[in-house]
């Protein structure tokens, strides 16, 4: 097609983008308008009281509107015009990538510029690079603990690892050492477009080649493993694939049986063209995930947050915890394109991990091939990962041995809050270095048989 062309043909593209964005905000505009007439119908005189009733009633309408065929189709309409838009912008010639990155460096020096004005000084762990490949590292936190128990703790893809790490109070990386492990986290990296080509198959054989580094460290046969979100997700795949490597297993809000996950973000994954959209973007950028958050209900994560930051504005550890939590939010790296694509064609439309068709490479992934110990953890209030999607996990191994821990808190909470230190890494823990002292002293048990008989 000429350029003359191409040019004629993009007001029509960005008139019929202009229409999506239209009916698309015709839907919030209606979800506020609903909650503020259902507010109106409680109003006493006490005008704080009325602001939580009107926030009560957008959190329903949110999750009930946002849910809806209506809505899905036309936010479908909207990513197939926005793409469009920018395939257009592209190909007569305009530095559509660039505007990418203004985009994301501009957010990201307003978050750092806030953490700077209040002379936060961050945090972080001492800890040891001990494998690296490209930009991935296996990092050691360090320990002066010689008996403690190693770990690898597999983080997700999606925003950055070092939410394990994000402050004194909230370190889990921290909480983990005093409580008796040897931790190691796989960074991911931050991945750009040079990482699109990256297939679900290479971050397992990612994985698996840090495995093997950490086992050849340790001199451990078998390494205890503890996945969180996507992270989870890669451990169990993984481990399916290389049982003999992993010790026990930890899934931390781990996707697994996609149709039994509800929540607005998999339906919204489930209804869009991710095809159309790596086709043209070659990966899932990090604004377009940020954006994608924030539309679960707007008023929460872009008003009534900030409104209670306000009100604790004298607070400073508040406001420096606050900060570096929303600097961590919006650093979202894009989602390799390869990869993405398989994941959602594969899991989360098709479901082929819980069927056992799930093809990694040239392996077919069995889940029934796990059989070692089990221990699952879920957030009731997850609104990103349905706790029944990961809990379904029970009904799909072979494993025997599987505890579980259900408890309050969204699927950020799930890992950093207060609850969560108190609760869920103590017991994850303690499970962890139950179960390396039954093998301790099973592997005497047995030495001393050979002995016997010999």
């Amino acid at each position: 097609m000429s350029l003359p062309n191409l040019i004629f043909d993009f007001p029509k593209i960005a008139i019929n983008h202009s229409i999506n964005w239209t009916r698309l905000n015709m839907v919030y505009y209606s979800i506020y308008l609903e909650a503020f007439r259902q507010s109106l119908n409680k109003i006493k005189e006490n005008h704080e009281q009325f602001y939580n009733d009107f926030v009560s009633e957008l959190d329903k309408e949110f999750d009930h509107q946002l849910r809806k065929s209506h809505f899905t189709e036309t936010l479908s309409s909207y990513m197939d015009s926005f793409v469009d838009v920018r395939a257009q912008m592209r190909k007569i010639g305009m530095p559509v990538e660039f505007f990418d990155i203004m985009s994301y460096e501009a957010k990201k020096k307003v978050l750092d510029s806030a953490v700077l004005m209040l002379e936060k000084n961050k945090y972080e762990t001492p800890s040891e690079v001990v494998y690296r490949r490209g930009k991935i590292r296996l990092l050691h936190y360090l320990n002066e603990n010689k008996n403690s128990i190693p770990i690898m703790l597999v983080y997700a893809q999606i925003n950055h690892f070092d939410l394990m790490d994000i402050n004194y109070e909230k370190s889990v990386v921290r909480n983990l050492t005093s409580l008796g492990l040897d931790v190691y986290v796989l960074d991911w990296g931050y991945q750009g477009r040079e990482d699109d080509h990256h297939s679900l198959h290479d971050y397992i054989n990612f994985l698996n080649e840090a495995t093997l580094a950490l086992k050849e460290r340790t001199g451990l046969e078998k390494i205890p493993i503890i996945g969180y979100c996507w992270g989870g997700l890669l451990s169990l795949i993984y481990t399916t694939l290389y049982k003999q490597n992993v010790e026990s297993l930890v899934l931390i809000a781990a996707p697994v049986n996609f149709n039994k996950d509800n929540s607005l973000i998999t339906t919204w994954v489930k209804a869009v063209d991710a095809d159309r959209i790596i086709d043209e973007f070659g990966h899932i950028d990090g604004n377009m995930l940020d954006y994608a958050f924030m539309m679960r209900n707007p008023h929460r994560n872009l008003v009534d947050k900030y409104l209670k930051l306000f009100k604790s504005i004298n607070d400073l550890r508040f406001m420096e915890n606050f900060f570096e939590v929303e600097r961590w939010l919006y650093n979202t790296p894009p989602i390799p394109g390869k990869m993405y694509r398989q994941i959602v064609n594969d899991l989360y439309k098709n479901n082929l991990l819980v069927e056992n068709k799930l093809k990694v490479g040239d392996k077919i992934v069995n889940l029934k091939e796990v059989d070692i110990p089990l221990f699952v953890a879920v957030s009731e209030k997850d609104d990103l990962v349905s706790p029944e999607s990961t809990l379904a996990i029970k009904d799909c191994v072979s494993s025997k041995d599987i505890s579980e821990i259900r408890i309050s808190g969204g699927h950020v909470g799930l890992i950093i809050s207060k609850s969560s230190h108190e609760k869920l890494w103590p017991k994850i823990t303690k499970w962890i270095l139950e179960k390396n002292i039954k093998k301790s002293v099973k592997s005497k048990k047995d030495n001393e048989k050979s002995i016997l008989t010999a």
